[in-house]
């Protein structure tokens, strides 16, 4: 691969000015890179195609790109034998679909436009419907219509926040109200899809006349080819190919352990809507309350931001005073720690305005670092096992030179913590006892002992 690259270099370096060659070059160049390939065959060729299709290079374009590269490969190849895979590659059957794709990509544009609606529209349901299954590419419409909100599902913050913005709507069963149990699937299905292309119709997006599930799954992929998704990887994360990308039929598709699945949909999401709601932590400084800092945050904005959520866990300390009289305490567990829950792209300038009384967590000490992040998830579970703690547990923050790994997770399932999943740590301590830790940074660490989980209790996540 190298040297063939090389000697493309080479001719281009010699044609400055043709600037076909220059474009071909980088991009078979790039798409080589990322199927990790070192030879020159009809497959790589094929596959270079397929992405210069999906990022919607004109057909007359892709074929100067194989006739330019064709041409220095009959110069660089001294195996007359060996056929030429860039002319091999010119009879291939591509259906192509330039006016979808285009579509395709001019109405990413437009998703931006949906997210300033507000819960008082009736076109919020319809529109968070549709970002449920943008966000969640994997599952099919029939799934949507029929999800409750003690189904689990993917761990993707945008899909959190939908998902707790249909909580607020008051019911208590299906996510989506869609009438479940009043009318038949296939007329649910069929009104979802007619009120979804309505709505969108009416903010800009252009479907070609045609709307369904493989509509939206199109929208993902321009996406995901957007940045950088390598062909074989959108592949396998779709079940259904749509008509415009119809060339991924021809992709083998990667083969993609579940924790990689996650991360390209989590990827993909966060570069759609980067504004989703997470749990952040900030720590205060000496003497301010939360109550100070919900203060301060009105006294700044006029207002608390819309979804955001504070979390200070305490507990009730009874005692009695020097005349024996009973006292009544709330005490925190972890003094001077706020959990709070905010769209994830307003923390930075929160923190502009209330940098006197407080500040937030990152992942490293650097300033470059992302400040750290507790999924919704995690921080359930958390807040289910803060109202288990019993007199035999104590909790602390600590701070360590030696970094945990934070990406680590263990399942509890016996014992007072019964079920807990999370990013935590669990070390065996010299007298029997078992610390857990929730990791705040990669320094700081929220820290609880019990007495009462055994070795046999404790295994890892897959």
């Amino acid at each position: 691969m190298g040297l063939f690259l090389d000697f493309v270099e080479n001719v281009v370096s010699q044609k400055p000015s043709d600037r076909t060659l220059k474009c071909a070059g980088k991009s078979f160049a790039v798409t080589l890179k990322k199927i990790g390939s070192d030879e020159i065959s009809k497959e790589t060729v094929e596959y270079w195609i397929v992405s210069m299709t999906v990022s919607g290079i004109k057909k007359s374009s892709r074929r100067k790109y194989i006739g330019g590269l064709s041409s220095i490969y009959n110069m660089w190849n001294v195996d007359k034998e060996v056929k030429n895979p860039f002319e091999s590659a010119k009879s291939l059957d591509i259906d192509d679909n330039e006016d979808g794709i285009r579509r395709a990509n001019d109405n990413l544009k437009y998703i931006p436009s949906l997210f300033k609606v507000g819960r008082e529209s009736d076109e919020y349901e319809t529109i968070s419907l549709f970002l449920y299954l943008l966000y969640n590419i994997r599952t099919g419409l029939q799934d949507a219509v029929n999800l409750k909100f003690s189904d689990d599902t993917v761990a993707v913050p945008q899909i959190d926040d939908v998902m707790e913005s249909m909580r607020m709507s008051g019911r208590k069963k299906y996510v989506f109200g869609l009438e479940q149990g009043k009318k038949r699937s296939g007329q649910i299905v069929r009104e979802a899809l007619h009120s979804m292309h309505t709505v969108l119709r009416s903010y800009g997006f252009d479907f070609g006349g045609e709307f369904s599930r493989d509509a939206i799954i199109a929208l993902w992929i321009a996406e995901a080819v957007r940045i950088g998704i390598s062909v074989a990887d959108i592949r396998s994360m779709i079940d259904s190919v749509p008509k415009e990308y119809s060339c991924l039929e021809m992709v083998q598709p990667s083969v993609l352990t579940q924790e990689r699945r996650v991360r390209i949909l989590q990827k993909v999401a966060d570069c759609i809507n980067d504004g989703a709601s997470q749990w952040f932590v900030m720590k205060m400084r000496q003497g301010i309350c939360p109550d100070d800092i919900r203060g301060a945050i009105k006294t700044s904005f006029g207002k608390l931001h819309d979804g955001m959520l504070f979390y200070y866990p305490t507990h009730t300390v009874v005692s009695r005073d020097n005349k024996g009289k009973k006292i009544t305490e709330e005490k925190p567990y972890l003094p001077g720690i706020l959990f709070f829950k905010h769209r994830k792209d307003k923390v930075g300038e929160l923190f502009k305005r209330i940098g006197n009384m407080a500040w937030c967590y990152r992942w490293s000490n650097s300033p470059d670092s992302p400040y750290c992040t507790i999924s919704i998830r995690e921080m359930k579970e958390f807040q289910r096992h803060i109202g288990l703690f019993s007199s035999d547990i104590r909790m602390e923050l600590v701070s360590r030179d030696i970094s945990f790994s934070v990406n680590q997770a263990v399942k509890i399932n016996g014992g007072i913590m019964d079920n807990h999943i999370g990013i935590i740590q669990c070390v065996k301590n010299n007298n029997g006892t078992r610390t857990y830790t929730l990791a705040l940074s990669d320094r700081e660490y929220a820290t609880w002992t019990v007495e009462d989980i055994e070795e046999i209790y404790i295994e890892p996540v897959e």
